[in-house]
């Protein structure tokens, strides 16, 4: 359901519906683990930036964190009753923000505390990505069809709006000016941070329906 590089870039960790989370040799192709214990679907995994753990997300909203012998470090609740869509790391590895089908992003610490949440008001929450300089959060709200930057305390910040329909992904790029997202149609939009000027991203009419997610070279 979905997959991570590693720091290094030589192991690849896999989120399955068959509660585990793998991880991969890029060069072989072969398994080096697997790590069970998830109790039910794996919604999203991500490497911490240290290359030496994992964290995982499932559909009943519990995260976990892993290290590479399988062993189970820590498990808490991030979403009551509700799947963690996406998870994603700031580049110091201090924090872990985890969306939620529950509209809110819950931010934890590297130990697996649950320190605070935003409550987004805007719906089911698809995907959340921290800015390169680690101080702001883009968030893909699938409930309002809007894209929406904010910070670390809750305080909400530009509010992109153009999708037609549910946004599934979103992405800063390298420098931190700009942001490009996908939505469930496959319709891709980059805007200018500053100025929310936006472009459409033509796509392959046969793409269309069939893209979920959406990064940045």
């Amino acid at each position: 359901t979905n997959v991570d590089w590693s720091p290094n870039g030589k192991l690849i960790a896999s989120a399955s519906s068959d509660d585990t989370v793998r991880i991969w040799d890029f060069e072989t192709g072969a398994p080096t683990g697997t790590l069970f214990g998830n109790a039910c679907d794996v919604s999203c995994v991500k490497w911490h930036p240290d290359g030496k753990r994992v964290a995982s997300g499932n559909v009943v909203g519990n995260l976990r964190m892993w290290s590479l012998d399988g062993k189970l470090l820590k498990r808490w609740k991030g979403h009551s009753n509700h799947s963690v869509s996406d998870i994603a790391w700031s580049l110091d590895g201090k924090t872990l923000a985890s969306a939620g089908t529950d509209g809110t992003i819950a931010l934890s610490n590297d130990h697996g505390e649950r320190k605070s949440a935003i409550d987004t008001n805007k719906g089911a929450v698809a995907s959340v990505a921290w800015s390169p300089d680690g101080k702001l959060l883009l968030v893909a709200s699938g409930g309002s069809r809007e894209v929406c930057i904010w910070e670390r305390d809750g305080t909400l910040g530009p509010v992109l709006a153009g999708h037609r329909d549910s946004p599934v992904s979103a992405a800063w790029s390298r420098d931190g000016r700009r942001v490009a997202s996908v939505d469930r149609f496959g319709r891709s939009l980059v805007w200018e941070v500053d100025t929310g000027v936006k472009t459409e991203i033509d796509i392959d009419f046969q793409l269309r329906n069939r893209t979920g997610w959406m990064a940045w070279s």
